[in-house]
């Protein structure tokens, strides 16, 4: 029996619990934690480098909402130049057409609102 442990294909990482809304529903209105923590940009990059080495094809921002997070097109762009498909989870409130061609530019394949 090996001891390796093996990554899943897709992964969701929440960069942000930063959010405009505040859903009852919410996990994380619920538990207190909503706009209180969010991943820097050496934290982002090294997890990200890391799940490309184990062998992860997708990896799924969500949050809060991610698009609230100040490097996120830097990470989109940085999933895609890795080989490995981005896909956002958002409230998508404040997302217009300019932004939105931005992220497809960027790389981004799959925006779930």
């Amino acid at each position: 029996m090996s001891n390796v442990f093996e990554l899943p294909k897709f992964v969701t990482l929440y960069t942000t619990l930063k959010c405009q809304l505040s859903c009852s529903h919410c996990y994380f209105v619920q538990s207190g934690l909503l706009n209180k923590q969010e991943m820097e940009w050496p934290q982002i990059k090294k997890t990200i480098t890391e799940l490309r080495k184990g062998g992860v094809f997708g990896v799924g921002l969500a949050g809060g909402d991610p698009l609230l997070h100040k490097d996120f097109v830097e990470t989109i762009r940085l999933i895609k130049n890795l080989g490995m498909m981005p896909l956002v989870a958002t409230t998508g409130v404040g997302l217009t057409e300019e932004y939105a061609v931005l992220l497809k530019n960027s790389g981004l394949k799959a925006l779930r609102i």
